[in-house]
Order: structure tokens, then C-alpha cells, then sequence
């Protein structure tokens, strides 16, 4: 420039600092109020859009799920659209009028560098943009679809964008501090608001996300290792090792639980516990089960309180010194490669009785004091009296009511330390949580009584406070009788089952065990050998007929040969009266179904190795444990 020379004025701005030159500045056409709720609405926009696209894909996504997703997509439009606009346009920035222009002048308020063409800022945008932001579209994807993939992809996202944000910040610090260049006005709601708060995002929550990703991976990797060495000292029976086998001997995956066949052992009452221990009879009892191809072995009605025992001899898990003998079942069958699971029960009203075989033959007996009994402390629902051979019950309290949900609650968490991998809630043969349900014995005038709502109210709770305690990954089920058998007179019915079912799934239940009857001495059962089987089919078709189809249903009840069990899973096509019209009950093979999975009691004490042969009366070759490979069937025996 010539000495004489007069240097042209550059434009005014507003960033710091003040003497920072800052060629072609157009100062904003619209004030701050106006584009900070342009922005908040189309962030609102990108939400509302969002939500309603996933609940047409994936109607039943969990709260953390959803938000996750929620977060990411917010994170696509910004990371690609809003940086990516920058990272072209950086050059011309100062002069940029249009929306996201002034918008990245309105930010620049908090640091000038967006507005000087600064390299390190160039490039961490850029690399933001074209790395962060079709990934989280990627992964916003894979939420939705409840990918495998997505935790991976989770923690390299989250770690990307706190390493950027980490990073953006160390920079202006340095330069602050070392340098002494401040780049950001110094108003609290410019440095604070703008520098502090909004960047802020893309460290919390990235490390909430990034502390989940490695939580679950670790999980995985934890379950894979336990799979891996159950592989090298299990026996695996059970296991189909024939091609296309028939859905009965299909693998079966709950949550992150997975069943090498759809047959389960179904609790039985032994009455031979010791103070509520398991004992050296359960491990014999159960083992013998758990290691004969069952994929699942459910131990007995478990009492959440003393009380709750339907008999002095009963299994119980209300304090924690009982957990060692629950351990030590469950390490068995995990050492044979096998699953265990257990099912809470609180017995109500029909508690204080005397085992089976010590009362008079086919009826029950009260356990007195002298018994070990409690016929004084006895609870129900109602001060209604079961009938013969049963105790007075004291009506519950609220008080008692919460104490009972408690209980199943806390022997969840001890079931979990146990080594469970299945809880079973019993809501079924009259016990405590099947007399809320029925108008028959819950007479309340209460909040849990009355309507249908008010009597489902206990059993909900319970679902709740068990479901909120246990992994995530661990299944829950729920028996339940579908139907009381009574006639001519105001009962729970399979109606009342199906209204339930469809809640099911939203509270955390994965399967639903039908079973039925147990609330009155004047049940009328229709017996036949499919009179549950058909009522658990019936459950299943209204269910599917409304498109439900998380909910998986079991059935029990006289299932002794092999062609009956493998049918309840692979039926033909057939209406029932509470479903409506004729459904299509399909299986994920494509086949028609009553239910999911088939529960065997009595026939395993007869038969404990009732799989194998099962097994060899449909043609299907499965593993034998290796201890017992030459008692294999010969072929063509007749068993």
C-alpha cells in the first residue's frame, strides 16, 4: 500500500475480539429471538416426525430406545445438513444469508473461529459431517429394527462425538489460557448458553451412551464366554441334530435367552424344602431333569414370604441365606448346558396346608402350629374360606397387599443372584395373585377390588416390581388359569385372559403359561386331552388376530406323547369363540400353531428322559448327553 494510501474501513461485527477482521461481514436480518425459535421448532419438527415414523416400524420400542433414536436423528440432521452446510460454505460464512447461514453467525456470537476460516475448526466439522452424520441416520435405522449391530455402532458414534467436543473445547481453553485469545463474547447468555450449554449435549450424553454400549457389549461378551465353556464341559441335550426338525425341537430365543427346543419341565410342588431350602432332594429331583434334553427346567412354586407357603414343606426365597440352594441347582444345570428357571408364587388363602401324602387321601388338611403350620396367619384377597381342609383367611390390608409385592420383588433380585435365567410369576390355581383376578374371591371395596381394573391391579404391580429388578435380558413369564370352570356365576373367564394378554407385552411379559381352574371347589372341568391346549390356542389366535405377536404363549395339561405335543405347535387352522372369526395362528416357520412352547409335569416323573423319546417316536435325531450316548434307542425299537 502506497504511504499516502487511506485503508478502507472493514464492516463492524460483533465477535471477539473486537479488533478481529473479518472481510465481507453482512450482519443478520433476523434477531436472536427469531432464529433460536426457528431452530428449537425445527428440532421439534425432526421429534414429532421421528416418533410417528417409528411407531408405524416398531410400535413397542422401549422409552430408552425411543429416546435413543430420537437423539440420533437429531444428531443425522445436524451432523450432515447444518455442519455439513458449513464445512462447504466456510469461506463464504460471513457474508451467508440464508437461514443456516445466520444461524452459524448467531453461534459464532460464542466463538468467532466459524467466522475466520480456522483450520482445526474446518476440519473437525467436516469429519463430524461426513462420518457422524450419515451414521447416526445408519444407526437411528438400527434401533428401529432392533438390529444386532446397533451397540457397536452405538459406542464408535458417541466416542466419535466426544473425542470432537472434548477436543473443541481443549482448543479454546488452550488458547485462552496459553495464548490468551478469547473468541467468545462475554455476555452469560452467549458464553453460557450458547458455548456451555448447547455443546454440552455432545458430552453428557454421548458418555451416557457410550457407558450403555460398553455395559451391554461387555454383557455379550461375558454371555458368549459362559456359552463358550458351557460348550466344553456340557452335554447340550436335547439339541436337534437333524435337518428341518419339526418346530417342537426348533431353537426357541427369548430376549437373550435361547432355548434349543420348545419343551419345558414345569414346576412341581415336592414339599420337601427345609425352612424354605432346596435341598439335596431338589438338586437329584431337578438335575435329573435338567441334563435330559429339557430346555428348560422351572423349579417349584417358590413362597416370596413365609406365609405364603402352600405348605410348611414348601421352596421359598424371602430371605437371602435360601439363595445358596437355588445356586447350587441352577449351577448344575448351567454345567450341563441346560437353562433354569423358577416360579414365585404367594399361595393366599390356600396356604397352612399339609403335604399330599400326610393328609387325607385326595383332599387337603390344615398344617397346624404343631405341624410347622400357620392357620392363624393364613391372608387372602377376601375372608373367604377356600373350603374343606383349608384355613380361615384374614383379609389382606393395603399394608399386606404392598408387603406381598415387595416380597416377589426381592426374591427376584435373589433369584437373579442365584443364577436363575427365567422368572415365572404364578397367577394361577387359586393362589393369591389368581383370587385378586376373580370376582369369585375378591370381594374388596377397595382400590383392589371391584372392577376389572381394580382387581388386575395387584397382579400388575407385581409384573411391575419384578420386571423393574431383574436384567433385561432375563425372560418373564406369567401362568395363569385362562378359565375357573364355573358355571352361573360372574368368574374370570378366558374372555378376562384375553383382555390381560393384550397388556402383556408392554409391562415386560414374554410368555404367557395358560393353565386353568384351582379358585373353587365347584369347578366343572370339561375334561379331554386338549381342554387346556384349546384354550391356550384360543388366546393365541385373538392375540394374533390383532397383530400381538410378542407375546408368546405356553401350554400344559395331559401332554404325554409325542404326535400331541408336536401338534400343539404345528395344528391346523381353527375358530375359536373369543377370537372371532378362523386366524392364522403362524409360527415364525410358517406353520399353524396353539402355542410356543409345550410344559410337561407329571410325565417327566414318570419318563424323565421323555425328550429323547419324543424325539426318536417323530424321527428326529438330538443330542444325548455324553454320559449316556451308548443307552441310546435302538433303532427300530417300539417305545
Amino acid at each position: 500500500m502506497a504511504p499516502n494510501a487511506t485503508a478502507l474501513p472493514l464492516p463492524f461485527h460483533p465477535y471477539y475480539p473486537l479488533d478481529l477482521e473479518i472481510p465481507h461481514y453482512l450482519a443478520n436480518q433476523w434477531d436472536t429471538f427469531t432464529l433460536v425459535s426457528i431452530f428449537a421448532a425445527g428440532c421439534a419438527a425432526i421429534f414429532s416426525s421421528t416418533y410417528l415414523l417409528v411407531m408405524r416400524v416398531r410400535p413397542r420400542i422401549s422409552t430408552a430406545d425411543l429416546l435413543t433414536l430420537l437423539w440420533f436423528v437429531l444428531c443425522g440432521c445436524i451432523h450432515l445438513f447444518f455442519e455439513g452446510y458449513y464445512a462447504y460454505n466456510f469461506r463464504r460464512m460471513p457474508r451467508m444469508q440464508d437461514l443456516f447461514g445466520q444461524l452459524w453467525k448467531e453461534y459464532s456470537l460464542s466463538d468467532s473461529r466459524y467466522q475466520t476460516q480456522d483450520a482445526f475448526v474446518l476440519c473437525m466439522e467436516t469429519i463430524t459431517a461426513v462420518c457422524w452424520g450419515p451414521s447416526s441416520f445408519i444407526l437411528a435405522a438400527m434401533i428401529a429394527t432392533d438390529h444386532s449391530l446397533r451397540y457397536p455402532l452405538q459406542a464408535i458414534i458417541s466416542l466419535g462425538q466426544l473425542y470432537g467436543d472434548v477436543l473443541y473445547y481443549a482448543t479454546c481453553l488452550f488458547d485462552f489460557y496459553i495464548l490468551g485469545l478469547e473468541y467468545s463474547r462475554p455476555e452469560p447468555a452467549i458464553f453460557w448458553g450458547y458455548f456451555v450449554f448447547m455443546n454440552s449435549f455432545w458430552i453428557v450424553i454421548p458418555c451416557i451412551l457410550l457407558f450403555n454400549s460398553v455395559k451391554v457389549t461387555g454383557r455379550a461378551f461375558s454371555a458368549l464366554k459362559k456359552m463358550e465353556k458351557t460348550l466344553k464341559t456340557s452335554t447340550n441335550a436335547g439339541t436337534a441334530l437333524s435337518k428341518d426338525p419339526p418346530t417342537l425341537f426348533s431353537p426357541l430365543t427369548i430376549r437373550d435367552v435361547t432355548f434349543q427346543n420348545r419343551i419345558w419341565v414345569a414346576p412341581m410342588c415336592m414339599y420337601s424344602a427345609n425352612d424354605g431350602h432346596l435341598t439335596d432332594f431338589h438338586l437329584v429331583h431337578l438335575g435329573a431333569f435338567a441334563y435330559r434334553g429339557a430346555s428348560l427346567t422351572i423349579i417349584e412354586a417358590t413362597a416370596v414370604r413365609p406365609e405364603g407357603r402352600i405348605s410348611p414343606g414348601d421352596a421359598g426365597l424371602w430371605e437371602d441365606a435360601q439363595i445358596e440352594g437355588f445356586k447350587r441347582v441352577a449351577d448344575f444345570a448351567h454345567g450341563q448346558g441346560q437353562k433354569i428357571g423358577i416360579q414365585l408364587a404367594h399361595a393366599g388363602r390356600k396356604a397352612s396346608t399339609l403335604p399330599p401324602w400326610m393328609g387325607p387321601r385326595g383332599k387337603s388338611a390344615v398344617a397346624e402350629e404343631k405341624d410347622g403350620g400357620w392357620p392363624k396367619n393364613v391372608k387372602g384377597m377376601s375372608a373367604l374360606k377356600w373350603g374343606e381342609g383349608y384355613a380361615e383367611p384374614n383379609e389382606m390390608t393395603l399394608e399386606d397387599i404392598q408387603d406381598v409385592i415387595d416380597g416377589f420383588r426381592d426374591a427376584a433380585k435373589r433369584a437373579v443372584a442365584a443364577g436363575i435365567d427365567v422368572i415365572e410369576i404364578h397367577g394361577a390355581h387359586g393362589y393369591l395373585l389368581h383370587s385378586s383376578l376373580s370376582p369369585v374371591t375378591n370381594t374388596r371395596t377397595d382400590q383392589y377390588g371391584g372392577s376389572w381394573e381394580n382387581r388386575t391391579r395387584m397382579l400388575i404391580e407385581t409384573i411391575k416390581a419384578v420386571r423393574s429388578v431383574i436384567p433385561e435380558g432375563m425372560p418373564l413369564l406369567l401362568r395363569i388359569s385362562a378359565t375357573e370352570w364355573l358355571e352361573d356365576v360372574e368368574s374370570w373367564d378366558v374372555p378376562d385372559t384375553i383382555k390381560l394378554a393384550k397388556l402383556l407385552p408392554a409391562l415386560g411379559v414374554d410368555l404367557l403359561d395358560v393353565s386353568s381352574a384351582g379358585n373353587s371347589p365347584t369347578q366343572k372341568i370339561g375334561m379331554h386331552t386338549n381342554y387346556q391346549i384349546s384354550i391356550a390356542g384360543e388366546i393365541r389366535a385373538a392375540l394374533f388376530k390383532e397383530g400381538i405377536k410378542d407375546l408368546k404363549i405356553g401350554c400344559v395339561g395331559m401332554i404325554t406323547e409325542a404326535e400331541a405335543a408336536k401338534s400343539h405347535l404345528e395344528d391346523e387352522p381353527t375358530t375359536y369363540p373369543n377370537a372371532g372369526e378362523t386366524v392364522d395362528v403362524k409360527d415364525e416357520q410358517g406353520k399353524i400353531a396353539k402355542a410356543d412352547i409345550v410344559l410337561v409335569a407329571r410325565q417327566f416323573m414318570r419318563e424323565p428322559e421323555w425328550v429323547f423319546r419324543v424325539a426318536y417316536r417323530l424321527g428326529v435325531e438330538v443330542q444325548w448327553p455324553v454320559q449316556y450316548l451308548r443307552a441310546g434307542f435302538l433303532k427300530g425299537s417300539v417305545i
